[in-house]
Formats: structure tokens, C-alpha cells, sequence
């Protein structure tokens, strides 16, 4: 064996062995890089973003009714004629997806008077729930 040793490589001359990333560090790695990419692209989408030149937003939300639980095939003008009892209406809007066009199931009334959004306002712990029937007929069902 003694011979043969001339033929291996000194030691001192020998390269540090390279790393290999685990697979547990390379899943962390890549975590850690698509959350920096997500918050650099929040960050920038914050700076960007400005409310008050949205076409499709409301103007004011203390004249704003939130109206969840929106059936898909209701529309605007169906919205309009059973809110505007309460007072004229500025601006309904219908919420969509972006992609597909299809209604997310809540819109926005916006009324003219901040008063008419009071006289919305119901007794506490109380809801109101707009209903619709099979037929198309809806309108304001009060649950206490």
C-alpha cells in the first residue's frame, strides 16, 4: 500500500467539500424567497395604490350600505328598487371578479344623504336580510 500513496492527492491540496442544500433547506429557501417576492410586490402595490381615483369605489362610507349575501342573477336595478325606500341612491355597486366577470355575491349602495343610511340602522343584535323568492319577487325580511 505504501507504493501507492505518491499516486493519492495531498491533503493540503485537496478543495473544502462543496455543500449540498438538503431537501428540507431547499423547500425553506424557496418559502422564504416567494415571501420576500409577496411583500416586496404588497410593498409596492401599497404605494401605488390610490383610493380616491377608483372608478368603480364609492366616494364617501358613511353614506355606504354593505349588502352581503347578494344572489348572482340579482341585478342593479333590482338593488336600486328595493333600497331606494329608504332614500335616493348615488351609486350601487355590484362586485366581480376581475377574471371570470361573475358577481362575487355583495355590492355597495351609495346614497346621496348620510341620514338615509341611518334610517337603515337597526336595534341592536337585530338584522335585516334581503330575501328572494324562487319567482324573482324580493324584498326586506327583518329577523329579531
Amino acid at each position: 500500500v505504501g507504493k501507492y500513496l505518491s499516486l493519492f492527492e495531498d491533503p493540503k491540496d485537496t478543495p473544502p467539500p462543496t455543500r449540498v442544500e438538503t431537501r428540507e433547506e431547499r423547500v425553506e429557501r424557496k418559502r422564504r424567497e416567494k415571501a420576500e417576492q409577496v411583500a416586496y410586490k404588497l410593498e409596492q402595490d401599497i404605494a401605488l395604490w390610490e383610493p380616491h381615483n377608483n372608478a368603480a369605489g364609492t366616494v364617501d362610507p358613511f353614506k355606504t350600505l354593505f349588502v352581503a349575501r347578494v344572489n348572482y342573477d340579482t341585478s342593479e336595478s333590482k338593488l336600486r328598487r328595493e333600497f331606494e325606500v329608504f332614500g335616493s341612491i348615488k351609486k350601487i355597486v355590484i362586485v366581480h371578479n376581475k377574471i371570470t366577470g361573475k358577481p362575487r355575491g355583495y355590492a355597495f349602495v351609495e346614497y346621496e344623504h348620510e341620514r338615509d343610511m341611518h334610517y337603515l340602522a337597526m336595534p341592536e343584535g337585530a338584522s335585516t336580510v334581503l330575501y328572494v323568492l324562487a319567482n324573482g319577487s324580493f324584498g326586506l325580511y327583518g329577523i329579531w
